[in-house]
């Protein structure tokens, strides 16, 4: 079962197809906000997304691995579906809500070592 729901992922793509076409229509690279969060439970590890190429199903966000060092960068769903289906708990949080862009995010979780719930 994929990790993410389809219309969270559909969100996802509509986001990756607008960072190819912004830089070849000259217009400024939106500051996307994140449409998904993934957690562990028990671990302290966090995912915000914005974006997911569909080919290679790889996202890009804020990757907090509860260590204190959040940073930007990208991350393969399907790795994150093996590690899940190896009885490691990843979970989709269906209440979030973002409120502000990723680089917000990025520099309140850098200045706290982590991803918080602000």
């Amino acid at each position: 079962m994929p990790l993410i729901p389809e219309h969270l992922r559909q969100r996802l793509i509509i986001n990756w197809e607008l960072m190819i076409v912004a830089p070849e229509a000259e217009i400024e690279t939106p500051d996307l906000y994140p449409e998904v969060k993934l957690f562990t439970p028990n671990a302290n590890a966090i995912w915000l997304l914005t974006e997911l190429n569909p080919d290679t199903n790889v996202a890009y966000g804020l990757c907090d691995l509860g260590v204190g060092q959040p940073e930007l960068g990208y991350v393969s769903l399907d790795e994150l579906e093996s590690i899940a289906t190896d009885g490691f708990e990843i979970e989709v949080d269906l209440q979030f809500d973002t409120y502000t862009p990723l680089s917000k995010y990025s520099e309140l979780a850098k200045a706290a070592g982590r991803i918080e719930d602000w």
